[in-house]
């Protein structure tokens, strides 16, 4: 269960890091950035779902197992959407200098991100740089609380 809990945290923070910063950089610096964000952001918040099942679940039972196959088909999915559709023309859009700078921003976010998955929340930039700060202090308090910490990548 610690390496469920484990990708919980990570994924959690990828995700909250790319929507605060990867999918705003695309909608800036891509010709169709808005279409490519809307189209990756939609399969994100069903993944950020299945986080949540995942976290809260038990290993080895049917609903934990479903939900894990079915992340893994989705994050396997959203990689190559990624690959295929979204870098070609952000490296086209971006030079090295800022494509560092993105690199350097996601990293720091990831860093700052909550901890666990709400999938309630909306994926919007502003949403997550307000509420987003809130959210990771209290997930982080209870990640200490509840000894999860110890499970954090």
């Amino acid at each position: 269960m610690r390496l469920a809990t484990t990708r919980v945290i990570a994924e959690s923070q990828h995700e909250t890091a790319e929507e605060r910063v990867f999918w705003l950089a695309v909608r800036r610096m891509v010709d169709g950035g808005d279409e490519l964000a809307v189209t990756a952001l939609g399969p994100e918040a069903d993944g950020t779902g299945l986080l949540q099942k995942i976290g809260k679940g038990d290993a080895g039972t049917e609903e934990f197992e479903q939900a894990m196959s079915e992340f893994d088909t989705a994050a396997r999915e959203h990689i190559e959407f990624e690959e295929s559709r979204v870098w070609p023309p952000l490296r086209g859009a971006a030079n090295g200098q800022q494509l560092a700078a993105i690199g350097e921003h996601l990293n720091m976010a990831k860093r700052t991100a909550p901890t666990r998955p709400h999938p309630h929340t909306p994926s919007t930039t502003g949403v997550q740089e307000t509420l987003g700060a809130a959210v990771s202090a209290v997930d982080r308090a209870r990640d200490v609380v509840t000894g999860r910490k110890k499970d954090a990548p």
